[in-house]
Formats: structure tokens, C-alpha cells, sequence
């Protein structure tokens, strides 16, 4: 028996022709899996870079509003540090129950005195009681001069 009939009895009849076709199958096979390898890394890059658009627009509208909010807040602060001020220069600053009120709110001071009022430490309304000692009519009502 020589080499060659020793060859074809190990090697049957198709066994080149399907090498050649495993070959070839192999190098299509690679080529399919790193193709849809690559579709799926582009998907998920495009759908990460609309992820990160979406996250920067919700953001920004963030930003905005708490510009809004900001601003508005700011206003508020102006308006009552200009009702406080105008407050303090009333002539009936002891007697209103706006700087109570205000002093709860923590816009005016607990210790603040008005101005342009002298400070001459009485407080309340400063309502009269009762009749004045010097009082002539006795407490009788008299027709108008």
C-alpha cells in the first residue's frame, strides 16, 4: 500500500471540497458577527448621545426655571424691604399693626424704631382714658364754637 492509497483511504471524497467551504463559512460568519456587532454599538451611541441631549434640554429648562423663580423671589425681597421702609416712616408706625406683622416675617427688626419718631419710650395706642382732669365741661357734650 502506498502513501497515496493510504491518503484516500483517511481522507474521504468531499473532505477537501468541505474544508474549503468550512474556510470560507468561517471567514462570512466572523465578518456577519463583527457587522452586527458594530449595528449595535452604533445603536447604543445613538441612542446614548440622544439620552445626553434630552438630559442637557431638561436641564437647561432646570436652569430657566430656577432663573424664574429666582428673579421673582428677588422682586418679592425689594417689595417688602420697600413696604418696611415706607412702614417705618409712618407717623402712626407705633399705633399699625403692619410692623407686627412684619417682624414675624423677620423683615423688620425686633428692637427697630421708626423714624422720624422721637423715642420717648412709651408704647400702645396712646388713647385717652377716661376724663381729663382740666376738663371744664364736666363731661358734657357743648355745642361747637
Amino acid at each position: 500500500m502506498g502513501a497515496l492509497e493510504i491518503l484516500m483511504w483517511l481522507l474521504p471524497t468531499g473532505f477537501l471540497s468541505s474544508l474549503v467551504t468550512w474556510a470560507i463559512s468561517r471567514k462570512t460568519y466572523n465578518a456577519r458577527n463583527r457587522k452586527e456587532q458594530e449595528i449595535i454599538y452604533k445603536e447604543l451611541y445613538e441612542a446614548q448621545g440622544q439620552t445626553l441631549l434630552k438630559i442637557q434640554e431638561n436641564y437647561s429648562c432646570l436652569q430657566n426655571n430656577y432663573l424664574e423663580i429666582n428673579e421673582k423671589q428677588n422682586r418679592t425681597m425689594r417689595i417688602l424691604q420697600r413696604i418696611s421702609q415706607t412702614v417705618k416712616r409712618c407717623r402712626y408706625y407705633d399705633k399699625c399693626r403692619v410692623p407686627y406683622e412684619l417682624r414675624h416675617f423677620g423683615c423688620i427688626e425686633e428692637n427697630n424704631k421708626p423714624l422720624g419718631q422721637p423715642d420717648n419710650g412709651k408704647e400702645g395706642d396712646h388713647l385717652r382714658v377716661g376724663t381729663e382732669e382740666d376738663d371744664d365741661a364736666g363731661g358734657i357734650c357743648r355745642p361747637p364754637p
